[in-house]
């Protein structure tokens, strides 16, 4: 699935106005759907899900990248998606894509943003993200550490 890069809690003043940061959420399920496609980003706001991933890796060709982002970034800030939980996936930080799509989905208001992947999670990427996440209003652990599917 993914990292999740920053989500939008602790009393923060973003995501669902309604919530306290001890609301729980149920996570039944939860829906792909493609950033670049205008038609799906719609119908979104509609389906009986509780959780809805507005995808900019896999789901979008390389060329629909840019396209892709400003339409995720413009429907999650016109809202209408109700108690879902808003969830944006970007491409990993080592992608031409990258650097941008963490920026634009900091700043688009969605409740999570997730990492598709992180290739090299070193000091370098860690740094990049605390200072995208300070620069967004976003609160950032004091220390995070490589967590891979092989540790102990």
């Amino acid at each position: 699935m993914g990292t999740i890069l920053a989500c939008r809690c602790e009393s923060m003043p973003y995501g669902n106005p309604t919530e306290t940061p001890m609301t729980l959420r149920p996570r039944r399920s939860a829906l792909y759907m493609p950033g670049s496609n205008p038609r799906a980003l719609e119908k979104a706001k509609r389906l009986a899900a509780d959780v809805l991933i507005l995808d900019l890796e896999d789901s979008v060709a390389p060329e629909a990248k840019q396209t892709a982002r400003a339409q995720v970034v413009q429907t999650v800030r016109a809202g209408g998606f109700g108690d879902r939980e808003i969830l944006i996936r970007i491409n990993a930080l080592e992608t031409p894509w990258g650097a941008d799509d963490l920026v634009a989905a900091l700043t688009a208001g969605a409740d999570a943003v997730l990492a598709a992947s992180l290739f090299h999670f070193g000091e370098l990427t860690i740094g990049a993200v605390k200072a995208a996440l300070a620069a967004a209003g976003y609160p950032v652990r004091p220390s995070w550490k490589k967590e891979t599917a092989d540790a102990d």
